[in-house]
């Protein structure tokens, strides 16, 4: 599984910490899905133009004689602040990926430079 767009400009890696107050499997199991069958192991989550958010959760199939990973999703419109309850830190690095030089195996100073971009009252 790797995560891809149209064109993939931009590639890297993410990482999240789970939520101290809301759990995937608890999250499904209010929206009624059958955890016992559909076990989490993972998510997708897509963005677009016009405050477009898809999310689906990874599961694994324990009904299932393979190994075998579904997709769930929700008719219900998604909203990016539902999923990110889900997590207590939630990463995402990513770097321009049309380039010969390849800058996620460069070292990123731990100095921020921070612009004031806040207008005056």
């Amino acid at each position: 599984m790797k995560a891809s767009t149209q064109y993939n400009d931009y590639k890297g890696t993410a990482a999240a910490d789970i939520s101290d107050h809301l759990f995937i499997r608890d999250y499904l199991k209010d929206r009624g899905v059958d955890i016992e069958r559909y076990e989490p192991v993972g998510f997708e989550l897509y963005t677009g133009y016009s405050h477009f958010v898809s999310y689906r959760f990874i599961c694994k199939d324990n009904y299932s004689d393979e190994n075998r990973l579904v997709k769930i999703g929700f008719e219900s419109k998604d909203n990016i602040s539902d999923f990110l309850d889900l997590f207590k830190r939630f990463n995402v690095v990513l770097t321009w990926n049309k380039s010969e030089i390849n800058y996620a195996d460069w070292d990123v100073s731990d100095d921020t430079i921070m612009i004031d971009d806040r207008e005056d009252f």
